[in-house]
């Protein structure tokens, strides 16, 4: 099938629906306000679909190197020191204090062990953040939809089209309490009026507020009366239960980091044994304890630096290993715009 470019002899395309005018007006101002946070951040982020070259070549950055960069160049330096003494300064060592192979062995499988664990403790973290992120996307296309079907044969009303605001409201401030910022105007410019955002912000426990102005839309857009009415309005409630579990989830995951006990436990035996590993080395590869020392150094760190990313939430606009908050809030935006226009078009037809 071709398809012809328009001219100017085609029909005009018609004007949108006077209900969505606000939102189409401010829909870049608000598009770029949401995305500004993390702006160049997920433009050019590598998953681990990705080829094994381009997934190998990634910067420090990507790697989460930034968090243990401090223990990497002080195990280095101390390395350099230790090298610079045994051999500048002819500094003996007895070669039978440090040969052991055996318990070498045994501390770097314990060591691996307690690496693993922390690893897969933040990938199991990362994962159920995704998750539920994903079932409060869902629920939202649920809502937005059931409500849209239950009015499709009455005519577009502004009760219908505040309840659509409070979903993409509810979007923005989860985004802003997981992150423990202030919501913008432009951020809600369309959809919720400066009174509203003011609120949002003043109050210290934002979706939650925004949960309850969902629930309230909810009730003024169907209400009830008739059994559908009734039916519908009890589903869409036990929704809005499901987004606030849902919701609770991720604030649980954002609070709740692992308990100190094993992370200083690690820490503590990982910095033990990156003090040992140069006296073992230096009688066999001299000064080239400091290339084997850095290498391992940096392998056993960036393990522990994966891991403590996300420690503190997988929601920050900064780290390219974090979710990307504010593309799934756009998503989100997206999703209900779409149902809106399907609202607008439909209803009254019957």
């Amino acid at each position: 099938m071709e398809f012809k470019e328009r001219t100017e002899s085609d029909p005009p395309s018609p004007p949108p629906h006077p209900l969505l005018l606000p939102y189409l007006e401010s829909l870049e101002a608000r598009n770029a306000s949401v995305r500004q946070p993390s702006a160049g951040t997920f433009d050019v982020v590598l998953k681990s679909r990705h080829s094994y070259m381009k997934s190998t070549f990634v910067g420090l950055r990507a790697r989460s190197f930034m968090c243990v960069l401090t223990p990497f160049l002080m195990f280095l330096s101390y390395t350099v020191v230790v090298v610079v003494l045994c051999e500048t300064y002819a500094v003996q060592i007895p070669e039978e204090t440090f040969s052991s192979s055996e318990f070498d062995y045994a501390v770097t499988v314990t060591l691996s062990l307690l690496l693993v664990f922390r690893l897969s403790r933040a990938a199991v973290r990362w994962w159920d953040s995704r998750t539920l992120y994903g079932a409060v996307i869902g629920i939202i296309r649920n809502l937005a939809t059931r409500v849209a079907a239950e009015s499709a044969q009455e005519e577009p009303s502004e009760e219908v089209m505040e309840f659509f605001g409070s979903l993409m409201v509810f979007a923005c401030s989860l985004r802003a309490y997981l992150r423990k910022e202030n919501v913008l105007e432009y951020d809600l410019a369309g959809i919720a009026d400066a009174k509203m955002v003011a609120k949002l912000n003043a109050s210290s426990h934002k979706f939650l507020t925004a949960l309850h102005m969902t629930r309230r839309s909810l009730n003024n857009a169907i209400g009830r009366g008739t059994r559908s009415q009734d039916l519908c309005l009890d589903a869409c409630m036990g929704l809005i239960d499901q987004m606030g579990m849902s919701a609770g989830g991720l604030e649980r995951i954002n609070n709740t980091p692992l308990p100190m006990v094993y992370v200083a436990h690690l820490r503590t035996f990982l910095s033990l044994y990156l003090l040992y590993l140069p006296w073992t080395l230096i009688p066999t590869l001299h000064y080239y304890t400091i290339i084997a020392c850095s290498i391992s150094s940096f392998v056993l760190l960036g393990v522990e630096g994966a891991a403590s990313d996300v420690d503190g939430g997988a929601f920050k606009p900064d780290k390219p290993n974090h979710l990307d908050v504010d593309g799934l809030t756009l998503a989100i935006y997206s999703n209900v715009y779409t149902v809106m226009e399907e609202y607008v078009a439909g209803s009254g037809a019957g």
